[in-house]
């Protein structure tokens, strides 16, 4: 991240203020996927202050993305849903599907952590609609897992289990390596919620080494709830 740092301060010294609120964008985004989200948090207000004044709407548009993720995980919802919304008001006006999509899905996280289920779901199915429409396996990988952990929440999980064999299928197809494990993780809860700790324990156990490779800060959460099934079996 030294090297984002050093860019901004860079495009700083020289005035160049759409080069600096994108680099802080950027950097905010490596911040949040360590875990770090006070810092991801400041360089994103940072960042989105700029890009505002300059008028980088498509990057102003992925500040308040990246804001209303990290507002969502906070649980400070009413400010996450407004980032939220006023992202996807720039991307629709901007004409990009791919960034609509990505908000969609944001919001039906949001609306999921609120215990809003079935908006949650719906908003993840519309983000598929789009990906299958655009061709992109990825993001509708993203789609499907979120739909089926709205689903699972809301008692579904049938559902669930279907949306996320499918993200499994298209990321290993892909070869995304954080989409497999994301997939692995979502797919081991639904199996876990529904008794079947075998195979909860079998998917979490592949997912583990992938996020530990790739340094997400979901490899903690995977640890305990292997922990958890070891205690739950009796193991020391």
């Amino acid at each position: 991240m030294g090297c984002y740092r050093q860019a901004a301060e860079i495009y700083a010294e020289i005035g160049q203020r759409v080069g600096q609120g994108r680099i802080l964008n950027d950097l905010g985004s490596a911040l949040q996927s360590y875990g770090r989200l006070e810092e991801a948090h400041d360089h994103h207000r940072r960042a989105l202050q700029i890009l505002h004044d300059v008028g980088d709407r498509a990057a102003e548009a992925i500040a308040h993305t990246d804001l209303g993720r990290i507002c969502s995980r906070w649980g400070r919802h009413s400010e996450a849903l407004e980032h939220h919304r006023q992202a996807i008001e720039v991307f629709r006006e901007i004409g990009d599907p791919v960034g609509e999509a990505e908000v969609l899905i944001n919001l039906g996280t949001a609306h999921e952590r609120m215990g809003q289920y079935r908006k949650a779901a719906g908003l993840h199915q519309q983000a598929e609609t789009v990906a299958v429409k655009l061709g992109d396996r990825l993001l509708e990988c993203a789609a499907l897992n979120g739909r089926g952990r709205a689903v699972r929440a809301d008692g579904r999980h049938a559902e669930a289990l279907a949306c996320h064999r499918d993200a499994l299928m298209h990321a290993q197809e892909m070869e995304d390596r954080e989409q497999v494990a994301r997939s692995l993780d979502d797919l081991a809860a639904a199996r876990a919620d529904i008794g079947e700790v075998a195979e909860a324990r079998r998917l979490w156990e592949a997912a583990l080494p992938i996020y530990d490779s790739l340094h997400m800060p979901e490899v903690d959460v995977v640890r305990q709830r292997l922990a958890e099934l070891l205690v739950g079996d009796g193991g020391p």
